[in-house]
Parts: C-alpha cells; sequence; structure tokens
C-alpha cells in the first residue's frame, strides 16, 4: 500500500493558542542563521537539540519533549512559523527568522500581523508541495487557494461555520472555484441536519456525512490502494478515512483558534463568524485585494513576500482612511466613556491618549491602541450589565449550555464565562483572564497550562487565582488537582517577592470527587511547597454553589471585597482547624461558612 496525498488544507495544530508563537519564536530566534541539521561529532543534532531544551526550561511551554526523540519537538514548534511567514529553512539547511518573524517577537502590532500573514497563506506553498521532498505529498496540480479568504467569503456567505462544516466542507476546498460548492454543501448540510432532533441521531448525521464526504475526497488515493498515512499505518479504508476526519477535526479546531487571532473573525456560542467591529474591513478586503498565487518551487523567493510584514498593505492603510477610522474609534470610545460615567460615576474617567503627528505608520500605531482602548472601555461596560438579574439570566444560561455540551468547546465557555461571573460581582482591582479575548470579549482560547485560567486582584490586599473543569471522577483528581496545586503555588511563590499578598485558589467544577478535596485539604494542613512559603489555600466549590453564590450577591447587592474575604477566611480557618483524615467534613464546612456569611450579609444590608 502507497501513501495518500493530503487533499486538505489545514492550520498547524500546535502551538494550540496562536499567542504562544511569539515567546517560542523568540527563543528559536537564538538559532538565527544557523544550520539548522548541524550535527556534533557523536551525530547529534546540536541547535533542534539546544531548542527542545529551552523550551522545556521555558515558563511558557506546554508541549510534551520525548526524551528518545527530544528534537521531535524542536521540528513540530517550527512548522507554525514556517507555516504562516515567521522563519523557514534554506535549501542549505540555514534557519531564517523573517522580517515579519522579527515584527512578532518585538510585539509589533500582533493581530494586524497576523492578519497579514494569514492573507498571504496558500496552498500550495514551499512547504506543502513547493519543495522537492513534499511534492509528491499533495496533488499540486488541483490545488491553488488562499484558505483564509475562502473561508471569509463562506462565513459572510453563510453567516458562520460551526467546526464540523469547517471541518467537512471546507478544510477540502483547495480551489477558488470549489468555494460556492462548499457554501450549497453547507446549506444542504444545515437543512438536512435541522430535521434530526434527537443528541444522538444528530451526531450519527453528522458522522456519516462527514465520512461519505471523505471518502469522496479522498476517492483517487483509495482505488490505488494508497490508504497509509504518513504518521501511522491504516489497514483498511474505514481506518483510514476515520484517521483522515479525525485530523480534520483537528484542523478545523485550530483554524477557529488562529484565525479568530487575526481580529477580524470572532465567535458566538456555536460557530466562527465576521467580526461585527470589523464586518467593513472584511468588504474591503474581499472587494478590493487581489491574490496571486505565488511560485513556490524558490524557498528564498517564496519567503521574500509571505515573510514580509508590510504586505498586502491592506485597504485602509492610508493617511485619510485611517485619520477618518481614527476619528470613529476616538468618538466611539468617547461614548463608551460617557455611558461608563453613568453607570459607574465613581469609577476613574479613562483618558484617550492624544492623537500623534499623523505619519502613516503613527496612524496605524494609534489605531491598533485605540482598539485595545476600546476593548477595556466594553469590559467595564460588560461588568455593570453582568451585574443585573438579566446578566446573571445570561451567565445562568451559558452555564446550563455548557453542562449540557450544547456549546462549541465546553471548556472555554466554562472558562470565559466563570470570568463574566466574577466581572458582575466587581469590587476588584484588576481582573486577568489567563484565556484571551476578541474585541467583541468573546474568548479565542483556553488559559494556558501554566497558569490559573484568571487571577483575580482585590482592593483588600488579596488574591483570588480561579479554576475551572468539567472533568468529574477520578480523571479529575488525576488530571486537576496536582497542576491546581502547581499554579497557585508558584504564584504564591512570585507574591512573596512582591509585597506578600495574601493568595486563595478556587476551584470550581460541576462536581468534586473526594480525592480532590483530600488533596487540596491536605495542602491546606501542611506545607507540602516550602518555595510557597507556607500552606496552599485552594477551596473546593461545585458549579451548582457557585452559581448560586453569585445569584445571591447580584440579587442582594451583597458583594463587597472585604466581606468575600471574610467568608474565604472562614473556609480556610475551619479546613485548617480539621484533622487530616476531614477532609469530607471540610466539605460540610464550606457549605455552612457559605449559608452564615449570607445571612450576616442580609443582616449588615437591612442595617
Amino acid at each position: 500500500m502507497g501513501t495518500a496525498k493530503t487533499r486538505i488544507w489545514f492550520i498547524p495544530t500546535s502551538p494550540r493558542s496562536p499567542s504562544k508563537i511569539r515567546n517560542e519564536l523568540a527563543l528559536l530566534s537564538r538559532f538565527d542563521n544557523q544550520d539548522w541539521w548541524a550535527r556534533d561529532a557523536q551525530g547529534n543534532l546540536l541547535h533542534q537539540l539546544e531548542y527542545a531544551r529551552l523550551l522545556d526550561e521555558s515558563d511558557f511551554y506546554e508541549g510534551s519533549i520525548s526524551e528518545e526523540y527530544p528534537e521531535f519537538a524542536a521540528r513540530d514548534r517550527l512548522r507554525a512559523p514556517q507555516t504562516l511567514g515567521f522563519a523557514y529553512i534554506d535549501e542549505h539547511s540555514i534557519l531564517h527568522i523573517t522580517p515579519a518573524g522579527w515584527d512578532l517577537i518585538n510585539g509589533k502590532r500582533i493581530e494586524t500581523l497576523f492578519l497579514k500573514q494569514m492573507l498571504k497563506l496558500q496552498f500550495p506553498s514551499w512547504q506543502h508541495g513547493g519543495n522537492p521532498k513534499t511534492r509528491n505529498r499533495y496533488p499540486v496540480k488541483q490545488m491553488g487557494v488562499f484558505p483564509f479568504i475562502e473561508t471569509l467569503r463562506i462565513v459572510q456567505d453563510v453567516g458562520g461555520v460551526s467546526k464540523e462544516e469547517l471541518a467537512i466542507f471546507i478544510l477540502p476546498t483547495l480551489s477558488p472555484g470549489k468555494t460556492q460548492e462548499a457554501i450549497e454543501k453547507i446549506r444542504r448540510f444545515r437543512k438536512e441536519k435541522s430535521s434530526v432532533t434527537a443528541g444522538r441521531e444528530r451526531a450519527e448525521f453528522v458522522d456519516e456525512v462527514h465520512r461519505h464526504t471523505f471518502y469522496e475526497v479522498y476517492k483517487e488515493d483509495i482505488e490505488a490502494g494508497n490508504i497509509n498515512t504518513r504518521e501511522i499505518a491504516t489497514h483498511t479504508v474505514e481506518e483510514f478515512v476515520r484517521k483522515k476526519m479525525r485530523n480534520s477535526r483537528d484542523y478545523a479546531d485550530a483554524c477557529f483558534r488562529y484565525f479568530q487571532y487575526t481580529g477580524v473573525f470572532s465567535r458566538n456560542e456555536e460557530r466562527l463568524i465576521i467580526s461585527p467591529t470589523r464586518a467593513v474591513h472584511v468588504k474591503r478586503i474581499l472587494d478590493e485585494l487581489q491574490f496571486s498565487l505565488r511560485p513556490c518551487d524558490n524557498v528564498i523567493n517564496f519567503y521574500a513576500e509571505l515573510g514580509n510584514p508590510a504586505l498586502p498593505v491592506l485597504p485602509w492603510e492610508n493617511t485619510p482612511d485611517l485619520k477618518a477610522e481614527v476619528a470613529k474609534m476616538r468618538s466611539g470610545i468617547e461614548k463608551a466613556i460617557e455611558e461608563l460615567k453613568v453607570k459607574l460615576p465613581t469609577v476613574p474617567t479613562p483618558v484617550i491618549k492624544p492623537e500623534p503627528v499623523p505619519t502613516l505608520d503613527n496612524l496605524m500605531e494609534y489605531s491598533y491602541e485605540l482598539r485595545l482602548q476600546y476593548r477595556d472601555t466594553r469590559v467595564q461596560l460588560l461588568s455593570v450589565d453582568l451585574a443585573t438579574p438579566d446578566g446573571f439570566q445570561q451567565i445562568l444560561d451559558t452555564y446550563q449550555r455548557v453542562i449540557r455540551k450544547d456549546i462549541v468547546e465546553p471548556p472555554l465557555f466554562m472558562e470565559w464565562n466563570t470570568w463574566r461571573a466574577f466581572l458582575s460581582l466587581d469590587y476588584f482591582k484588576l481582573l486577568k483572564p489567563n484565556f484571551e479575548l476578541d474585541d467583541n470579549l468573546m474568548p479565542i482560547s483556553v488559559a494556558g497550562g501554566r497558569k490559573a485560567d484568571m487571577e483575580v486582584y482585590y482592593y483588600s490586599d488579596y488574591v483570588l487565582l480561579s479554576e475551572v473543569t468539567l472533568s468529574y471522577g477520578e480523571r479529575q483528581y488525576y488530571t486537576e488537582a496536582e497542576p491546581v496545586t502547581r499554579h497557585i503555588a508558584q504564584f504564591q511563590a512570585k507574591e512573596l517577592t512582591r509585597g506578600g499578598r495574601k493568595v486563595f485558589g478556587l476551584f470550581i467544577a460541576p462536581r468534586i470527587h473526594t480525592n480532590t478535596i483530600k488533596h487540596f485539604h491536605l495542602h491546606l494542613k501542611h506545607d507540602l511547597t516550602p518555595e510557597a512559603g507556607g500552606r496552599i489555600t485552594i477551596i473546593p466549590l461545585n458549579l451548582q454553589d457557585f452559581i448560586e453564590f453569585i445569584s445571591f450577591c447580584i440579587i442582594n447587592g451583597a458583594f463587597t471585597d472585604a466581606s468575600f474575604r471574610e467568608l474565604l477566611d472562614c473556609i480556610e480557618g475551619n479546613g485548617i482547624a480539621l484533622a487530616d483524615n476531614q477532609a469530607e467534613q471540610w466539605k460540610d464546612k464550606i457549605a455552612i461558612c457559605i449559608r452564615d456569611w449570607k445571612t450576616q450579609r442580609l443582616q449588615e444590608i437591612k442595617k
């Protein structure tokens, strides 16, 4: 059996979050202009092994590094920079960081930079069918597509796409001539799917459509008997198709995160959509920009354009348009500030940075800064809107959809919705989610694996680190207990060097497993992490109790940072007072603390 060709376009799946490319690329830049395949006298790959070591020692890398073949991690983390034009290996094996790569490392207008790089992304490329080593892996004569642009066209036409629609119908779109066909298939798919009401039957329907479509996509390979894949041997046609289906779902997941990172896409709870704040930009991109496939048989020439951060020149990147855009954004921020002053008169009024000398580069930078300020101002307004019965109902509805898994990426929306819950409580000095938000305050990707999901800094000089999960049973204990404890311990250790604020952890899950409670109680009772400077306080709370707490605070206006500290101290103290073998009783004590706190708060409010 031969190896099948790659008959769909794709986005690299690692790193999982596009925001991580910057730090990883900064490490990679240490090997700029070095022979990527250089070996020492023993035959070891010098620079690849060193890069893998640097990744492993960093505080941001979340991948796994094989002890036997650590260089695999180095090559894996080069794929995304190569695909997006931030780095490449020339025909003499020399690694180059491109000008676009240096702009990313320097943090220069990252969102706009990603947009430009995505707009230039094409199949075939030097990596995918262009260089002689990969030419036989792709149906090059059938390929000729700019994936990001065609996805923009499809999403604009059908009003958004789900991950399953992207995986089944858009990824196999290898030429612009197939775009309308994909649109028609999506519309037909939605109509047929809507007639299937039962959850299991609907899942089976989607699976069968996916399976049938991919049999057609890979028909030529199947008929020729070429059903092997490069990574893993597949022995039957069904096994082969299933493998390709799984890959396509992974690629669709990556597309959601990477495409959203450009700012022109957003998402709702079901689909990837055109960002409402950038719809005009999308229209101008599709109407005014023209793209021709670049020859991809010469690596230097190919990356000369792909790695150029100035290209393409976006339709609004001229002085008159940027001036108009700046004026529009300033007006939007001013209106938002006025609204904020009415709703929160005690909050200091945000100040809009003065306009710079109107050179083209200054205007582009200023426009980018204004967009970020508008986002921050909208977060403040959102906190006010959520602190109402209607706002709480939105939070509750989303939690219910997360639990039912009637939502795309339940873990992501669990984090995002918990962030909204803390926003509704207010009284914080800073609420820092460690997951990313787009212009529409929708989540892009989950928090990194080496940080808490969010950090809440309160005026009463304490910090609450919140961690959420949908896992349950023994799996919860094995996958969450140790990492959560480590995150809190590391943060507490850093706090020792920054003034020593009190640190609390809050662990929220639909159900808390007994062993998870025991683990947290053990770390509360004993100083098991000396580097953290003392015991670690992590409070386990099931989701329903957390929801009821938020509801009580909003309905009664009961929350203040000082009173919340009293509650946390009560829960901590009761846990410390219990013996090691009484962790389960701590769960009951937590409920009593919350009950008594509510009673006391109502009495104080009535006074």
